[in-house]
């Protein structure tokens, strides 16, 4: 799954709540950079329901067209990604 583009403004600073399954290959969400598809910063549960807040500083990419990115590829007790409360500072138009 994947969010909509955007170009990224305000300070830069992203931050979301993560939980479940903890696999970097199979669970994970990613900052994509949209011209390349590059996965620049990646974020994965711990293998626990309770949601924790990830922050990433993605200051390097303000003005940048990207896009979140959702990777949910496993299977098993701990075989999902929960995501919620997504904040990104965007640019407005002009």
């Amino acid at each position: 799954m994947r969010s909509e583009s955007f170009r990224l403004g305000g300070d830069g600073q992203i931050n979301f709540l993560i939980a479940g399954g903890r696999d970097m290959d199979a669970l994970y969400v990613a900052l994509v950079l949209e011209d390349t598809g590059e996965e620049v910063l990646e974020a994965t549960g711990t293998d626990f329901e309770q949601y924790f807040r990830v922050y990433w500083d993605a200051s390097r990419w303000l003005d940048e067209r990207l896009y979140i990115k959702v990777v949910d590829r496993a299977r098993g007790g701990f075989g999902h990604i929960n995501l919620d409360d997504v904040h990104v500072p965007g640019r407005l138009a002009p």
